[in-house]
């Protein structure tokens, strides 16, 4: 997709047609975030994705009565991931994003573009509408296994595979359920673990009885597996549990 210069804007990757011919709304990735996946494909291997750790929806006027919401722009934060980016940084369930850096939030396609173009790691300010008054807060970005490192392709691979966002457990979870370490699932989005019956919340502590401390040594453990693998471990509410799947 170029505009009437000739520069290149976008990368078309879809269309909506009625007549199956080339006319009617086509669908592009914006050359923003073409550049930096080009660049992270080249100096990393993969692509580097940041999160800010939020489950968000658009708002519309029910919503806004509902909350008694001021605005219908911005993105309406209905949930933080624990551990999270958002939720060390300090937002909550409740506020509304409204704009990351200096760049002004109208949904969540709009949050989602802003976001795409940073890496694990980097900082950036998001302004948040809270009881009416905006608050700016600074935000440093994790990646998919719930760290700000730079994830490796090998890793990538593991975590894809497994179809899970990972984070290392707290202090607090290891003190209320006795146990010195292991992986917290923090989302499931298909992938080996959902098949097999894991939900969200679910502490991974062995990997076929050897224990894990963190994200960083299950993802080294995982990506030597190959055949059967027993995991072992406990949910939030105490109650243990064992999954056996297929590499």
């Amino acid at each position: 997709m170029v505009n009437a210069s000739g520069q290149l804007v976008g990368i078309n990757t879809a269309i909506q047609s009625q007549t199956g011919a080339y006319s009617g709304y086509s669908f592009a990735v914006p050359v923003n975030i073409v550049k930096k996946v080009v660049n992270d494909l080249v100096e990393f291997g993969t692509v580097q994705r940041a999160y800010i750790g939020v489950s968000i929806r658009n708002i519309d006027k029910k919503l806004a009565d509902e909350e008694s919401i001021s605005t219908l722009n911005g993105a309406y934060v209905s949930e933080t991931m624990p551990n999270g980016a958002a939720d060390e940084a300090g937002i909550k369930k409740g506020d509304v994003i409204t704009k990351i850096g200096s760049v002004k939030i109208s949904n969540v396609t709009e949050l989602q573009e802003q976001v795409g173009q940073f890496r694990p790691g980097d900082n950036l300010i998001v302004t948040v509408l809270r009881d009416g008054k905006e608050t700016e807060i600074p935000v440093n970005l994790k990646n998919l296994e719930g760290t700000t490192k730079i994830v490796k392709a090998e890793d990538m691979k593991v975590a894809k595979s497994l179809g899970a966002q990972l984070a290392d457990v707290s202090d607090e979870e290891k003190e209320k359920l006795n146990i010195d370490g292991g992986v917290k699932i923090i989302q499931l989005n298909g992938g080996k673990l959902r098949s097999v019956g894991i939900t969200e919340g679910f502490i991974i502590n062995k990997v076929d009885k050897k224990p894990v401390a963190n994200t960083e040594e299950f993802l080294e453990i995982m990506k030597n597996k190959s055949g059967g693998i027993l995991l072992e471990g406990i949910y939030p509410n105490g109650k243990k549990a064992y999954y056996g799947f297929g590499l």
